[in-house]
């Protein structure tokens, strides 16, 4: 009788999904899709009204470094003072994309990849112990990082601000 039990758990166990390390970790070869102009929008979270607010946001993606850097610029045309260069770095081992751990990565139809982090931290607008989670999903011709916000202690994620982006061509 025990043995048949066994059995039975480790046939019933043989069929539930695992996930293994390689199945989070990324190359910049994933990330190719990045590489070109993307025009689209931030919305975040206003803190005075607590309502989102959203505003044109566009990002230019110009090439990978040889140290699994990725060189971008994030353009505001309302706001060109907050205009500013970015990095997106990768870990050599690949479990780290701008030093929070991945996570999960999904592979979707037609190239599609979503990578979502997370990393402890203190959010910078409440000023509290959060986890923080961020969101890419990238697409031939679409792109969004969304980053939410779990307060130590509770269990609701706020969102504190998504980008939304296409791809435009020819580069602006």
């Amino acid at each position: 009788m025990k043995y048949r039990i066994l059995f039975s758990l480790i046939y019933c166990l043989s069929f539930y999904p695992s996930y293994s390390n390689s199945d989070s970790t990324i190359k910049p070869e994933d990330l190719r899709n990045l590489i070109g102009c993307w025009k689209g929008s931030l919305t975040y979270l206003d803190y005075t009204s607590n309502k989102p607010f959203s505003m044109p946001a566009n990002i230019i993606v110009k090439d990978f470094k040889t140290n699994n850097n990725i060189i971008c610029s994030f353009i505001y045309p309302e706001e060109p003072g907050a205009n500013a260069p970015d990095t997106i770095f990768i870990t050599k081992n690949g479990r780290y994309l701008n030093n929070e751990e991945i996570k999960t990565k999904k592979k979707f139809k037609r190239d599609s990849l979503e990578i979502l982090t997370e990393t402890e931290g203190i959010d910078g607008n409440d000023n509290k112990a959060a986890k923080i989670r961020h969101t890419y999903t990238l697409g031939r011709n679409t792109y969004s990082i969304k980053k939410e916000v779990q307060f130590i202690g509770q269990s609701q994620w706020i969102i504190r601000n998504e980008y939304k982006f296409i791809r435009i061509k020819p580069c602006q």
